[in-house]
């Protein structure tokens, strides 16, 4: 009896943790929801200030193309103005979309583009009469008049409010995101209090569900970022990798250097013994030019047996032929694969910076290039993008 009452007590405690599990689940759902609508709105909110200031800096730059204009005549200001107008106005219509749902912004940016179109046409005489009259003729008209200044002000002025009161939702949406994290909280709370030991349960299995996940997400970003044969760095993160050290060397003002390598005679191989033996040959190669450089270096191969060796960081152009060298005797050492003793060379080529370029797009280029005197040179050996630096091995 004590045992029935025992799984009645468990069967109903697991019903109502069940149940408070599945209201919480829709709490969550719920919480979820208004988190993403509130991050939406505070990046909205974002996209306006931005178009605020693409309004201003539209305006402003025409301003200042028109008045330079009127004050030294040149011709490449006045095209600058007159390039800027519809700026202007495409700017205003971007803001307008942005804003649908905001009947103040609305007016307010109908009330800034009539300024705006009056501070033009202002301008716009007066460059017509600078055109036709001189110099002499704008001053004389500014003096009468004297209503440029404010014309500014006021758009100055509108454009500030158009500001703040983004600013001022930017707030509010950033207090509603707030409250949310808190409510999240308050949610996984009320898991941990009402649903006891079964939570508990959950929460392992979920921690798992998550680590499986954070497994295949590493495993994805892995497999995005490194070669699926030989498993080095692919190009896109090898010139990740050559980017920032570049930046390092140039910041640091030490050298760099790109070696881009090519199998000798593999394609004979990979015809003669089959695609299996080629890859194998292919692994092997990678794991010797991954033990050969050094540790803060970076190796990849980029296609097919095509290998690239970036020497991130060297204090004199004669470490990459030292590097070279050695990659060359590494490869030339026989390959045993499935039986068969392989014996195949490689052809290097040597690009420098700052010697040989200054982008890593002109590294890749260089080293391509000296690579294909390595090539025309025999082979087995390796070549600087400049002139020869190496004996034939």
């Amino acid at each position: 009896m004590h045992n029935a009452s025992a799984v009645r007590t468990t069967i109903t405690g697991c019903v109502l943790a069940l149940v408070a599990i599945v209201a919480l689940g829709y709490l969550a759902v719920d919480i979820a929801r208004d988190e993403m609508e509130a991050a939406d709105a505070v990046a909205h909110t974002g996209q306006v200030i931005v178009s605020v200031e693409a309004i201003r800096s539209a305006v402003l730059g025409a301003e200042s193309a028109a008045r330079t204009y009127l004050v030294t005549g040149g011709p490449d200001d006045v095209a600058r103005y007159d390039a800027l107008r519809p700026v202007v106005d495409t700017r205003i219509r971007e803001f307008r979309e942005l804003v649908a749902d905001n009947p103040a912004q609305q007016q307010r940016s109908h009330e800034l583009q009539e300024q705006i179109y009056r501070r033009f046409a202002e301008l716009g005489t007066s460059v017509v009469l600078r055109r036709d009259g001189g110099l002499d003729a704008v001053l004389q008209r500014a003096a009468a008049q004297g209503n440029g200044q404010m014309d500014t002000k006021a758009i100055e002025t509108q454009l500030i409010a158009m500001t703040g009161e983004e600013q001022r939702l930017l707030a509010e949406r950033k207090e509603v995101r707030r409250h949310g994290v808190h409510r999240v909280w308050a949610a996984i709370g009320l898991i941990v209090a009402f649903s006891g030991a079964i939570v508990t349960w959950l929460s392992m299995r979920l921690l798992k569900a998550f680590r499986a996940i954070r497994a295949a997400v590493e495993h994805a970003n892995h497999v995005a970022h490194h070669d699926e044969l030989t498993d080095l760095p692919n190009r896109r993160m090898l010139m990740d990798k050559l980017s920032t050290a570049l930046a390092a060397a140039r910041r640091h003002h030490h050298g760099m250097a790109v070696l881009y390598m090519d199998l000798d005679g593999f394609k004979k191989i990979n015809e003669e013994l089959g695609q299996a033996v080629g890859d194998e040959l292919l692994r092997e190669i990678g794991r010797r030019v991954a033990a050969t450089i050094r540790r803060d270096d970076t190796a990849s191969r980029i296609s097919g047996d095509e290998f690239v060796v970036g020497l991130l960081r060297i204090d004199q152009p004669q470490a990459a032929l030292r590097a070279a060298e050695k990659l060359v005797a590494a490869v030339r050492q026989p390959v045993t694969v499935d039986g068969h003793t392989l014996s195949t060379t490689v052809s290097i080529g040597i690009a420098a910076y700052p010697e040989h370029g200054g982008t890593i797009e002109e590294l890749m280029r260089y080293a391509d290039e000296a690579l294909y005197e390595a090539k025309m040179g025999g082979r087995n050996c390796y070549r600087n993008y400049v002139k020869v630096s190496s004996n034939v091995l």
